[in-house]
């Protein structure tokens, strides 16, 4: 997959975001040392907006981690499944594996796994049967990172 859909906010924006992050924490700790105490409760402002910057950007960046993984797996699986429909399978499973893989490298995750979950598990019998019910499962796991990481983007 050349564009990984994990890639919600691209690099530059991440770093700005995380720069005026830090600003905000370091502000709210020099404010803290300030010896007038009429600074104190805006320094405890200060500080909370910092730190709950800091968290956000942290979750942000370790779902994005996460999903990067998943997607890997999920295309891992899904070559494992192509493999195992073209040399065993029915066409049918052969070209809804290659309509999920047309997908998955265009970046839509959710099409992708919806595709896999229409190849009929009738059809897929013998040795492509486990790697059909391989590429679900990974598949459910990168639809469900994906559509948190897009709620996180929101």
């Amino acid at each position: 997959m050349p564009d990984s859909p994990s890639s919600s906010k691209s690099v530059p924006t991440v770093a700005v975001l995380g720069v005026a992050v830090l600003v905000l924490v370091i502000a709210g700790v020099v404010t803290f040392g300030a010896s007038d105490s009429t600074l104190a409760p805006v320094a405890r402002i200060v500080f909370s907006v910092g730190l709950a910057g800091l968290a956000l950007l942290g979750i942000n960046t370790l779902v994005a981690g996460m999903a990067t993984r998943s997607y890997a797996r999920f295309g891992e699986s899904m070559t494992a499944l192509e493999q195992a429909a073209s040399a065993h399978g029915p066409a049918a499973v052969a070209d809804g594996a290659r309509s999920a893989r047309q997908a998955l490298d265009a970046g839509d995750v959710e099409a992708a796994r919806k595709r896999v979950e229409q190849i009929p598990t009738d059809a897929a019998a013998g040795p492509v049967a486990p790697a059909l019910a391989e590429c679900r499962r990974t598949g459910k796991k990168a639809g469900r990172l994906y559509r948190r990481q897009q709620r996180v983007a929101r």
